[in-house]
């Protein structure tokens, strides 16, 4: 068994994330999953939510998140891809901005227009709390 997943985060803009990982936990469409070397082969949907990549650096270990929005993740042989439709780093993000987002959405939730609306309104929210989790 290997001691790293060798991962690959690719979004419509480019390489989010190329290297080597010791644990993955990344948001499924039905929840979270986690990815430590040695996992089973699988495939799932991504769903919205944070992003974590555990790995060494120099002997510390070391914790990158992104906020990520739909796509696939598939696991093989300790290789990891994850094909994303959206992620956000915390970079250039403006907390009052995710603050105030957040806020209309939740005032929204309160009289959704349809059930296709709230549901729309819940997968915002939960992008917006994520947003305003990573660092």
């Amino acid at each position: 068994m290997a001691d790293n997943l060798k991962l690959s985060v690719v979004t419509p803009e480019g390489s989010l994330f190329s290297g080597e990982a010791t644990f993955v936990a990344a948001p499924a469409w039905d929840g979270e999953v986690g990815i430590l070397p040695g996992h089973a082969a699988m495939i799932a949907a991504l769903g919205t939510g944070e992003l974590r990549i555990e790995r060494d650096e120099s002997g510390a270990r070391k914790t990158d998140r992104y906020a990520v929005r739909g796509g696939f993740l598939q696991v093989i042989d300790d290789s990891v891809t994850l094909l994303v439709t959206e992620a956000k780093t915390a970079d250039g993000l403006d907390v009052q901005v995710v603050k105030g987002d957040l806020e209309k959405i939740l005032e929204a939730l309160q009289h959704p227009e349809s059930d296709e609306a709230y549901e729309k309104l819940l997968d915002d929210r939960r992008w917006m709390e994520t947003l305003g989790r990573i660092d």
